[in-house]
């Protein structure tokens, strides 16, 4: 079940659901959660669009408000993995 604050984080949501493989959606959800100061929610959904689309032509804006909310939220299995040729 999908917990939302704002009528735009209700409608970002909803459009995840129907479309969850489509970065732009989650940016948008991760704006909402953020506009309505949901930061730990805005990071997973900032984060899920670096992993569907690294990429993506706002990846440092989206890195920056990564970094800059992240302190609590743990990373994704992406962030947490060795680059290839390391241990």
């Amino acid at each position: 079940m999908i917990l939302c604050r704002t009528r735009e984080e209700r409608e970002a949501a909803l459009a995840v659901a129907e479309a969850p493989r489509t970065a732009s959606l989650h940016q948008r959800l991760g704006d909402a959660y953020e506009e309505a100061q949901n930061y730990p929610a805005a990071v997973t959904q900032w984060r899920m669009v670096l992993d569907l689309e690294p990429d993506h032509p706002d990846r440092m804006k989206l890195l920056g408000s990564i970094d800059k909310y992240s302190l609590s939220v743990p990373p994704t299995a992406t962030e947490t993995e060795p680059a290839a040729g390391e241990p």
